[in-house]
């Protein structure tokens, strides 16, 4: 059994074979080898980490921190973080885009998703989406959001980063 900081809120696997846990009432992000499923490293985050993103190289880690309202930026290969980038309040879900150029960031309590310019590490556009927004994924040219108090799923174009359209979804 691999130990982890409390309360782990969510994972992603690196290409590298490491498992990357966030562990929200710990502050810190716990690094294992997954194939020992032994902890080589943690990393202070801000507080509440919650969602994981990595990029496509898997150079960068990518964490929401739900009660500090920023981004947490950590390279890998040295387990150190690199800044943390204020977003919106209540950061809940994180996607990558496929060059990873941008990293987007849904805050709940905005109703909005934060998106990130990753190279300059700033938020370079906030996007109106619909009530409570949660998780978020990434695929062609476009972002999908799932919607928690508005019941739907918001269509952002990556190109023009607006929303282009709502997909009506069961309750809640």
């Amino acid at each position: 059994e691999a130990g982890v900081g409390r309360d782990p809120a969510n994972l992603v696997l690196g290409p590298d074979g490491r498992l990357y846990v966030a562990d929200r009432e710990s502050r810190q992000v716990s690094v294992l080898d997954a194939a020992r499923m032994e902890r080589i490293g943690t990393v202070p985050v801000g507080e509440g980490p919650f969602a994981l993103g990595l990029s496509p190289d898997g150079r960068r880690l990518y964490v929401a921190n739900v009660r500090s309202d920023d981004l947490s930026v950590i390279d890998t290969a040295t387990l150190k973080a690199l800044a943390r980038v204020p977003v919106g309040p209540s950061p809940y879900g994180v996607a990558v885009t496929a060059d990873g150029a941008r990293v987007l960031v849904t805050n709940q309590y905005a109703g909005t998703v934060s998106v990130v310019d990753t190279a300059a590490l700033e938020v370079v556009a906030t996007v109106k989406v619909g009530g409570y927004p949660e998780g978020i994924a990434v695929a062609g040219g476009r972002a999908y959001v799932a919607n928690w108090f508005s019941d739907d799923v918001s269509v952002i174009d990556l190109a023009s980063l607006r929303e282009t359209g709502r997909i009506p979804v069961a309750e809640g």
